[in-house]
């Protein structure tokens, strides 16, 4: 009887490895499902950050101290970040 339950518990804790190796794909597709939308919800804002630089690039240099600069560098910068993020997962 102890042998069956040793090979039961056996059984039951592969059955939480095979669980455990397959955590972290699970909270990656998670995360990709929550950034998806993010992504293209501020795809429209990044190319038109990007298209406004085109237009006026002496207005979109990051050493500027104009407060408007410093938020579209952060957007860019954010946008690009997620973009990669995106693609590597």
């Amino acid at each position: 009887m102890l042998k069956q339950r040793i090979s039961e518990l056996e059984v039951e804790i592969e059955a939480y490895n095979e669980l455990l190796a397959e955590l972290p794909d699970v909270f990656e597709r998670r995360f990709q499902q929550r950034l998806d939308p993010l992504i293209e919800r501020y795809q429209p804002l990044a190319e038109q950050v990007d298209q406004d630089q085109i237009e006026w690039p002496q207005q979109a240099l990051p050493g500027s101290s104009e407060p408007d600069n410093i938020v579209r560098c952060l957007v860019l910068r954010l946008l690009n970040f997620l973009q990669k993020r995106q693609r590597s997962a």
